[in-house]
């Protein structure tokens, strides 16, 4: 008859196990908040991009008139589609641009201010942002 001697199994434990597991969540959702922050920042970052695209437009138009046929005052434009490739999921993001001309009245200089502010919603917090140039001009 022979003799069969029994060894420790050197696997692991269901609370070895349980506990690596646990560890291993851990590391996954300590590396998961990085990467939500980050895309927050890259849509807010994209949002920046599209407003000052939308200032230098409307810069680029009231530098182009005359400085006899600018008037001076305030001109605001709402509801302006800033992603227009998201009108059709119905998540655009709307904005609002400002245009102020004054006049400095010892010099013919006109300053030229234009503002675009946004709001939306991303991953659940509301962020909003604005944008806004600032530029002369004088008679030719």
């Amino acid at each position: 008859m022979a003799i069969i001697k029994y060894q420790k199994n050197s696997g692991f434990t269901l609370v070895e196990t349980l506990f690596m597991a646990g560890i291993m969540a851990l590391a996954v959702l300590s590396m998961l908040v990085p990467y939500i922050l980050s895309q927050q920042l890259l849509v807010y970052s994209k949002h920046r991009i599209q407003a000052t695209n939308m200032c230098l437009a409307q810069m680029e138009t009231v530098k182009n008139t005359s400085y006899d046929s600018l008037a001076t005052g305030t001109a605001v434009e709402s509801s302006l589609t800033m992603d227009p490739g998201t009108a059709a999921t119905g998540d655009e993001i709307l904005a609002t641009r400002t245009t102020v001309v004054t006049q400095n009245p010892s010099e013919d200089i006109k300053t030229i201010n234009v503002t675009v502010g946004w709001s939306n919603n991303i991953l659940g917090r509301a962020v909003t942002g604005s944008e806004t140039m600032t530029s002369y001009l004088t008679r030719r």
